[in-house]
Parts: structure tokens; C-alpha cells; sequence
């Protein structure tokens, strides 16, 4: 909805959800969050929203040589999203926050008032962090290289060619990390005419 100049705001919700919170941000503050409004016919309320002055997240990503990784995107994602990784790309996600590193490798996000984590994944590597770890890490994010799995598909002791695979799991560690959200993977693998396959 539109602020107006009085920092006054309406807004309708639709009945497709129970209940619904609000959430507040603004550059140079910490995010604000309502009271649970419920969604039922003809039911008004008034909520007053008080912004905090924060300060900003920020940090370097490093290469695994240890070289500024530029151009790379990073996520930010508390409890409360939800991040689902496809082969070595995050897809975007409607809740998660998203900044991409300069030539210095530095990404800066606006103040959080809830811990988080960091997610990197990238052709170089990946990396999940927590928020009290990147305190302690002094803002410095390092990629580690992604493992390589391989093997061959048999039925019956004899090879399937082309056949199609998918490696999945949840809360995969050590991308999971506290105050971050579920982690959900996703590697589609196809195998070749011998039924040989590689992840990575």
C-alpha cells in the first residue's frame, strides 16, 4: 500500500488466508512487524508501527583461493521462509531478501530485527551462515567447493542408460544453519548410454 505523507497507510486483505501479519521496512531500519490481523468479513483494525534505527549487514564473500568472489548472489532467510535449492542455483524466493557482491566482493542487506542466514550458491561453491557467525567471522563469508558424486544406475545387475535421477533432501547441513529457514535440494541427474552419472 502507499505511505502517505502522514505515515498513515490502508490496506484490504483477501479471505484466501486465515490471518495475515504485516511487515514494515525502510532503508536504515530494523523490519517492524503488526499484530496477527484475521481475515474475517467486516473486521476492521488499526495497528501503530514503530521503526527502529539499525544497522546495516554487511560483508565480504571470498572464492575457496581466497580471491573476492564478485558478482554473486547472496541470500538472506530467517525461520520463517523458505529456500529451495535446484542443482547449484537458489531459485528466487518471494520472502527471501537477495543482494549481489560488488568488484570488492562486499554485499550489504538493510538492518534485521530477527536472527538470519546466508545463503550462497554458486558454479564456485556454496556457503550458509549464521548470523552470529558472521558477527564473529567479522562480515568474511568463504565458499567451499562443491563434492562430486558418481556411480552407475543398474536394475538387476545390468546398467539403465539415460536413466533419470533426483537427489533430494531436507535441512541438508551444513546449509542448514540457526535462525535461517528449512533447506530443501533438489539435483535432477540424468545418466549416459552406460548408466554412468555424475553430481556435482
Amino acid at each position: 500500500p502507499k505511505i502517505k505523507d502522514d505515515g498513515s497507510f490502508e490496506t484490504t486483505f483477501s479471505g484466501f488466508y486465515p490471518a495475515y501479519i504485516i511487515k514494515i521496512e525502510a532503508p536504515g531500519y530494523e523490519p517492524a512487524f503488526g499484530d496477527r490481523v484475521d481475515a474475517l468479513a467486516g473486521n476492521t483494525v488499526e495497528q501503530v508501527y514503530r521503526l527502529t534505527k539499525g544497522h546495516n549487514i554487511e560483508g565480504t564473500l571470498l572464492l575457496p583461493n581466497g580471491d573476492p568472489a564478485l558478482g554473486a548472489k547472496i541470500y538472506l532467510a530467517t525461520s520463517t521462509d523458505e529456500l529451495r535449492l535446484r542443482g547449484t542455483q537458489i531459485p528466487d524466493s518471494p520472502n527471501a531478501l537477495s543482494a549481489t557482491t560488488d568488484g570488492r566482493g562486499h554485499f550489504t542487506f538493510d538492518p534485521q530485527s530477527t536472527p538470519f542466514g546466508l545463503f550462497v550458491t554458486s558454479d564456485d561453491g556454496y556457503a550458509a551462515i549464521s548470523s552470529a557467525d558472521l558477527a564473529k567471522n567479522g562480515g568474511k563469508i568463504a565458499l567451499t567447493p562443491w563434492a562430486r558424486v558418481e556411480g552407475v544406475v543398474k536394475q538387476n545387475g545390468t546398467p539403465v542408460p539415460n536413466a533419470n535421477l533426483l537427489a533430494q533432501y531436507q535441512k541438508a547441513a551444513p546449509l542448514s544453519v540457526d535462525g535461517g529457514p528449512p533447506i530443501t535440494l533438489f539435483i535432477p541427474v540424468q545418466a549416459d548410454a552406460s548408466g554412468k552419472y555424475v553430481i556435482e
